[in-house]
């Protein structure tokens, strides 16, 4: 997993792996995910989830997987940024 960080909307995103993206989403934080080689401040972007429908985090990334993360142009897996808060 490559460490990268991104601002958007003014506010400064950081690269989390899968296993703490999961723990965050189940206490009720939102995110952005966006397939591994699309830059989610681009055009293209990321989709920003959280857990306010109650939907199984695995199920969500593998279904979005499914249709998103389908070549090598935009990578086969999933990313996923948490918006760093500033102390």
């Amino acid at each position: 997993m490559y460490s990268r960080e991104f601002i958007i909307n003014n506010k400064k995103y950081s690269r989390v792996d899968k296993r703490k993206a999961r723990g965050l989403y189940n206490k009720g934080l939102s995110m952005i995910i966006c397939a591994d080689n699309i830059n989610p401040a681009g055009i293209m972007g990321g989709i920003e989830i959280d857990n306010i429908s109650g939907r199984d985090f695995d199920l969500l990334v593998n279904e979005f997987e499914f249709y998103n993360c389908v070549s090598c142009e935009t990578g086969y897996h999933t990313a996923f940024y948490m918006e760093v808060k500033k102390k």
